[in-house]
């Protein structure tokens, strides 16, 4: 995964790119935010960013038309049940980390909660570059955000059982490090109501945020949206699906099994509250040089 940037005051001016993180927390409206990120991707496509033509097939047009409704929408596998299975036995090799320990999952110890891998393995693993560079996914992040996508973040995280315990993400709650924003998911294991589905509140891409990031309860989203609004997403691997990151969605803790999961953010831009460092990776000519500039050396 990404790091966080680290705070300081000193020379490298981390501050600022602080600053510029909480100047966009203070505008919860979604109207404003979409607003600001219509002009974003206009100076975006003046500097790098143009859009592609043709931009979008009527497939594409319907999966971006399901999205702008209830910020939501499943996509057809990019990833073969081969090819999780490829994943998952070169990550076996590959040590994870859960925010204080190295280790590899098919040995690891057995009170992590979550574990992720750096950017550098997710990029050398079999098959994950080309997935999040497929052409439908690109297409549908550039018809909505209105300019070509960066790969702005990057995730491949391990959840296990462990009752009565939960990550922040593991709670209702939005992304608001950017001001618009895509997610994709890709199921590497199978997912069913005891392996921690994902969650999305389905329409709440358009409702008013919070300043302050704290979690949104269970009976608080129930009473603002209703108990059916919420979509629980189950599926085998290779389950693939995109979400506007504004909407409220939580990864919901497993019970009694562990679950993978590759997570891309599509964006306007670098995200100032990221560390960035680029990788060596072989064949970057087959992926667009504007897309990946966050992840290539």
């Amino acid at each position: 995964m990404i790091p966080w940037r680290p705070l300081s005051f000193g020379l490298n001016g981390s501050a600022l790119y602080f600053a510029r993180y909480m100047f966009l927390r203070l505008l919860p409206m979604p109207l404003v935010r979409h607003g600001v990120g219509r002009c974003i991707a206009f100076f975006a496509t003046l500097t790098g960013g143009k859009r592609e033509a043709p931009l979008a097939s009527p497939a594409v047009n319907e999966v971006v038309n399901r999205i702008k409704s209830s910020g939501f929408s499943a996509l057809p596998p990019v990833l073969t049940a081969s090819q999780a299975a490829e994943v998952r036995a070169f990550l076996a090799e590959q040590p994870a980390y859960d925010g204080k320990r190295e280790f590899f999952v098919t040995s690891g110890p057995c009170d992590a909660l979550r574990a992720s891998y750096p950017v550098a393995t997710i990029l050398k693993c079999p098959h994950l570059l080309r997935a999040i560079n497929s052409p439908e996914a690109l297409s549908i992040a550039e018809a909505y955000l209105g300019c070509k996508p960066t790969i702005a973040a990057l995730g491949l995280n391990w959840s296990f059982p462990q009752p009565g315990r939960e990550a922040d993400v593991q709670q209702f709650h939005r992304d608001s490090e950017a001001w618009r924003l895509l997610n994709m998911f890709i199921y590497l294991t199978d997912v069913d109501d005891e392996a921690g589905p994902h969650r999305y509140v389905l329409g709440s891409h358009r409702t008013m945020g919070r300043v302050r990031l704290t979690p949104y309860s269970e009976s608080q989203v129930n009473d603002r949206f209703g108990k059916s609004s919420t979509h629980n997403i189950l599926g085998p691997e290779g389950t693939t699906f995109i979400e506007d990151g504004w909407g409220i969605h939580e990864a919901n803790p497993p019970i009694s099994k562990r679950r993978l999961i590759l997570a891309v953010m599509y964006s306007l831009g670098p995200i100032p509250i990221y560390d960035y460092e680029r990788v060596k990776v072989a064949e970057t000519h087959d992926y667009d040089k504007y897309v990946n500039r966050l992840l290539f050396a």
